[in-house]
């Protein structure tokens, strides 16, 4: 045998070791990987990546271990999920980035962004000490890793002095009785998520006012604990499929849906509920939580309920939104999860338009309503962040939006904050407010500022409030 030979050898048992590890960890085929570049096309982070996700998957095929392991690419992978949607050969790439980033670590590579792997680690020690995350306690512990104690310090004051950061968070478990509350027979069960009692305050209030002005009773899941968000799939599979898990069987136990209005959240339940449709898979979870799983919970995004009432809300509306133009932002989670039929197009959603139009407001057409913001990036990398929110704000302008609207706790901080870091940074006026979809709705079936907390944004809306007025269709 030549030596030409024998390498060919070694690098074909090199490329099967490899590809069949990874293969069996993430479940995906990468195999069937043949290069179509699409997901390339598609990656809003590919210009920092050293290897294309197509390239990576290559190398992998080819055995290059120590070059897949120690590339950056899946370190800057935000998780949007556009290449898994998008793939002709249905691999979910962003979950194969999620094994890729687990096995780097597990193997000792140095990752390409430490502080993005020391973020993800002191979020899911918040959610294992507490089982929720506090935002002042995740942020003062990243920055006291940093060494920067003091950093977003001025963020932090003008969050709490808009009441948008909680001191004494909630912990992950049911008070006295709410056990025995919680059995009453109702047709759905509401997971808030970790950020609708901080940052996204004026989410859970503006839903809870719209809840009780059209007379639909919902009642919190007792004991829910977070759902991981972005920081549980990135290190560690079973976990990002446990901590979802448990939300699904206490949710199972009750006999209820579930109603969700964090886009990362509703993402992570669907993901876990549907690779619990895995028997080996929904075995050892069930083992993990040691509570039994089924799958038969329904699980409903907060636009989707809302769509239900739109008749109502057209015909009770109080004030007129009419002339005010508003851009529907989606992100990038609400609708692209892989495998999973949403509730609406993936590409080109339109449900917010529709629930938009019914509060009497116009909603403009542009091509950034799924564009993803950012994510953690505008924790982990804030120059990065701003940018991709610099683009999708850009846009709306070049639309003419008065305002932005959305159901994404996450998408509705970053393109805040966005405006109000650049304001600072060289003087640029903050132009657009971004409100959450239920405030928007709030306004006009009479809700005050107040109510609404409509003053507690970075970027204030008052060119909103100054131009509704009262409608003849009063109650």
């Amino acid at each position: 045998m030549t030596g030409a030979q024998a390498g060919d050898r070694q690098l074909t048992v090199q490329s099967a070791d490899l590809l069949k590890e990874i293969e069996a960890h993430s479940g995906e085929l990468v195999r069937r990987c043949f290069q179509c570049d699409r997901c390339a096309t598609g990656c809003p982070m590919v210009s920092y990546m050293q290897h294309t996700p197509n390239e990576l998957f290559r190398l992998i095929q080819l055995g290059a271990r120590e070059a897949v392991l120690s590339s950056n690419a899946f370190w800057f992978c935000v998780s949007c999920y556009t290449c898994s949607v998008r793939c002709p050969n249905d691999i979910d790439i962003a979950h194969v980035m999620d094994t890729l980033r687990e096995l780097s670590l597990r193997e000792g590579f140095a990752p390409a962004l430490p502080q993005a792997r020391d973020f993800h680690q002191i979020f899911l020690g918040c959610v294992r000490r507490g089982g929720r995350v506090s935002e002042l306690e995740l942020m003062a512990r990243y920055n006291l890793k940093l060494k920067k104690p003091f950093a977003r310090a001025a963020l932090g004051w003008e969050l709490l002095r808009k009441r948008r950061l909680e001191l004494w968070p909630r912990r992950g478990r049911p008070k006295a009785g709410e056990g025995e509350r919680s059995r009453r027979s109702l047709v759905m069960r509401f997971y808030p998520g970790c950020t609708l009692s901080s940052s996204a305050r004026p989410y859970k209030r503006s839903l809870d006012w719209v809840w009780e002005r059209l007379g639909i009773e919902i009642e919190e899941l007792p004991g829910w604990t977070c759902c991981g968000a972005t920081s549980a799939h990135a290190l560690n599979r079973d976990l990002a499929y446990a901590l979802p898990a448990r939300n699904l069987a206490i949710a199972q136990e009750l006999g209820s849906d579930l109603l969700v209005a964090c886009s990362a959240c509703y993402s992570r339940l669907k993901i876990t509920q549907k690779a619990l449709e895995n028997p080996q898979t929904r075995e050892r979870i069930s083992r993990a939580i040691e509570r039994p799983l089924d799958g038969r919970v329904q699980i409903k995004n907060i636009l989707e309920v809302l769509s239900e009432h739109a008749p109502r809300i057209q015909k009770e509306k109080i004030k007129a939104l009419e002339g005010l133009k508003v851009a529907c932002y989606y992100g990038c989670l609400a609708t692209r999860i892989p495998r999973v039929t949403g509730f609406d197009d993936r590409e080109h959603p339109t449900m917010m338009e529709r629930l938009v139009l019914a509060a009497g407001a116009t909603a403009v057409e542009w091509p950034a309503k799924t564009s993803c913001c950012g994510a953690s990036f505008s924790v982990i990398s804030e120059e990065i962040a701003l940018k991709m929110c610099s683009q999708i704000l850009e846009m709306a302008r070049r639309c003419r939006a008065d305002v932005l609207v959305t159901s994404c706790p996450f998408c509705q901080y970053n393109l805040d904050w966005a405006q109000w870091t650049l304001s600072r940074k060289d003087g640029r006026e903050p132009t657009i407010p971004v409100l959450f979809i239920t405030q928007l709705v709030g306004l006009a079936l009479g809700g005050s500022e107040k109510d609404l907390m409509l003053n507690s944004h970075l970027v204030g809306s008052e060119k909103i409030t100054c131009r509704t007025q009262p409608t003849v269709n009063t109650r």
